[in-house]
């Protein structure tokens, strides 16, 4: 286990960072993450490519942040459309501010600074999603907290 160390850039309380490397889903499918009960986590970057079938329709992606009963409480993703027959990268950070271009470029979004609680998961959404259609390459850092504390705080469902 790694050390605990006071996170950074907004330190709020001894934690460390997990870097992980998601499985990608069958073709069509988003990809979900459910959060044990090992501690809660804030998403801190999030890296992934989509590439989009032939069949025509526009694409949107979103990151999002859904507790237990499937309802999400944060959604963050870059407006940018996704057209047929594209592999496009995304990316993702608290620190990130919106932007680049399709095929050209990373498409930049930022992620909300919040928590995801045991239970809770974090989902890639792709809308107008094709059967065919991949998400791959999922990368990203999760920061993780550990419960064995009173301090830390907890969500009141």
């Amino acid at each position: 286990m790694p050390a605990l160390a006071l996170t950074q850039p907004v330190g709020v309380g001894l934690g460390w960072q997990e870097p992980f490397a998601g499985v990608s889903p069958a073709g069509g499918a988003g990809f979900t993450f459910v959060c044990d009960g090992r501690g809660i986590r804030r998403l801190t970057s999030l890296v992934f490519t989509l590439t989009t079938s032939a069949d025509v329709a526009d694409r949107v992606v979103t990151v999002e942040y859904q507790g237990g009963d499937g309802l999400s409480y944060s959604v963050n993703g870059n407006p940018t459309a996704v057209t047929a027959s594209l592999t496009q990268r995304f990316a993702a950070s608290m620190q990130t501010v919106q932007g680049g271009t399709l095929t050209t470029t990373d498409l930049y979004f930022p992620l909300d600074p919040v928590f995801l609680f045991p239970g809770d998961s974090l989902r890639i959404l792709v809308a107008n999603q094709s059967a065919t259609d991949a998400l791959t390459a999922i990368r990203g850092v999760l920061e993780r907290y550990p419960l064995d504390s009173d301090l830390l705080p907890t969500r009141e469902d």
